[in-house]
């Protein structure tokens, strides 16, 4: 989704062979018709290590000189290009390591995830014109 586009030629998600995507990241991606589902061991680009659950139906094309997000087993795995990151590995932005690698500074614990989404819906609440929200997003 957040590469240049996303080829279908098994028709798993869609009708078309193709779609465009958001044009973010240097790559494409091609749907295969087999999930990947596996908890893997991953290393940030500075060597630091953690837990992750790999999921993904696609194949996706990086240029080979890409930075990657993390290697698995000496495999690099998505892809870091400017201020944007794109991987498979679902759970890793919740990592304290990876969150530090990426962003350059510790962020704040996410033990209290619940309270920083009150506080989100609060100020969502507050600031969002619910009415165009939901013309723009939801229809």
């Amino acid at each position: 989704m957040l590469g240049e586009s996303i080829d279908d030629p098994h028709h798993v998600e869609c009708v078309e062979d193709a779609v465009a995507g958001l044009g973010l990241l240097p790559v494409r991606t091609t749907l295969q018709r087999e999930k990947v589902t596996q908890c893997v061991t991953a290393a940030t680009p500075k060597g630091r290590t953690f837990a992750a659950y790999e999921i993904h139906m696609g194949e996706t094309a990086r240029p080979a000189d890409a930075e990657p997000f993390a290697q698995i087993n000496g495999r690099p795995e998505g892809i870091r290009h400017g201020r944007c990151c794109g991987t498979y590995l679902h759970g890793a932005l919740e990592n304290p390591v990876v969150l530090e690698d990426w962003l350059g500074y510790r962020a704040p614990d996410p033990a209290n995830r619940g309270q920083l989404y009150d506080r989100l819906a609060d100020w969502f609440e507050r600031w969002v014109d619910q009415a165009t929200f939901e013309r723009l997003f939801l229809r």
